[in-house]
């Protein structure tokens, strides 16, 4: 009877902190300060977040557009907050944050856009920066977003439309042209995740927990807080309904998302698509370390539409 007792005691000790791991990764604090970026956990932070959790900062604006710009809210089940910069052709491009990120933190990719002319849409998704809310799914119901400022632009500027996303960014890209179809242009996708348990395993090791079964736990629970089957949030399937012209890129020293989850995704593209690896970048922007060969790599395949 005591080693039952002890046992569903762990069960239920386990499950708790499973809970609390599952709301705060997908709950930002909006009482918390922003620190600019993803937040960067000391010794402590990960021996008291291994326990209850790490609480992350509601990603904040850090800066705006050093150019004219409008701000633009756009209803998509909530409203999102976006910046657009006009250009003086039809060609327009969306660009979508990572995971903990906000849009002031695309502005340096946007410039590359601008200065070829594009209309270019900046936008806060779902619970970050300008945005209503605090809640974000890792891309699940930010493809939402993706649909909403996509019929924005497709309505108010013209049908070229082409979308690039960061990390969790891209995700939501994928999931909004595998569910929703929408006609992009173009895709710039940078670093993708292979499914959310990938996404999660690779939480689970940052913060030093076990791995099984905690990775488990926290895909389910995650779900079951946000009204949705997160076992089913997969990229890799994602990319199986995407026949548009993708450029996909990864980090050589990206410890968050694999070399073979980024294989399995652009082997499973059915459209034309190509894959620039940058070996001196991580999980990061890759302006930071590798800036010349990205934006040769941009301007190669935005151009190759012209032809």
């Amino acid at each position: 009877m005591i080693l039952i007792i002890a046992l569903l005691f762990f069960i239920l000790l386990i499950n708790a902190i499973a809970i609390m791991h599952a709301y705060k990764f997908t709950h930002y604090d909006e009482n918390k300060v922003s620190s600019g970026g993803k937040t960067k956990l000391t010794l402590s932070d990960k021996i008291k977040g291994s326990l209850f959790g790490v609480s992350i900062a509601k990603p904040k604006n850090i800066t705006t557009p050093s150019v004219s710009f409008k701000e633009v809210i756009i209803k998509s089940d909530d409203y999102i907050h976006c910046w657009l910069i006009k250009g003086s052709s039809l060609k327009s491009i969306i660009l979508f944050h990572g995971y903990a990120e906000d849009k002031s933190l695309m502005l340096e990719r946007a410039e590359l856009f601008i200065e070829q002319d594009y209309n270019v849409l900046l936008v806060d998704t779902m619970g970050t920066g300008s945005s209503k809310g605090n809640s974000v799914t890792i891309g699940y119901k930010e493809a939402n977003n993706v649909k909403a400022a996509y019929s924005y632009m497709h309505d108010t500027i013209g049908e070229s439309v082409s979308l690039y996303g960061v990390s969790m960014g891209s995700v939501a890209i994928m999931k909004a042209i595998s569910d929703f179809k929408l006609p992009a242009a173009q895709l710039i996708l940078e670093c993708p995740f292979g499914s959310m348990l990938d996404a999660v395993k690779s939480r689970c090791s940052s913060l030093g927990l076990p791995v099984f079964p905690m990775a488990l736990l926290l895909v389910y629970w995650g779900g079951r807080l946000n009204g949705f089957n997160s076992f089913t949030h997969n990229p890799t399937e994602y990319a199986k309904n995407i026949s548009i012209d993708t450029l996909l890129l990864r980090g050589e020293r990206d410890f968050r998302v694999s070399r073979k989850e980024i294989k399995d995704i652009y082997d499973n593209l059915r459209g034309k698509k190509r894959l620039k690896t940058y070996h001196n970048s991580a999980h990061e922007s890759f302006l930071n370390n590798d800036g010349a060969m990205w934006k040769r790599d941009i301007l190669d395949f935005i151009k190759q539409k012209k032809a």
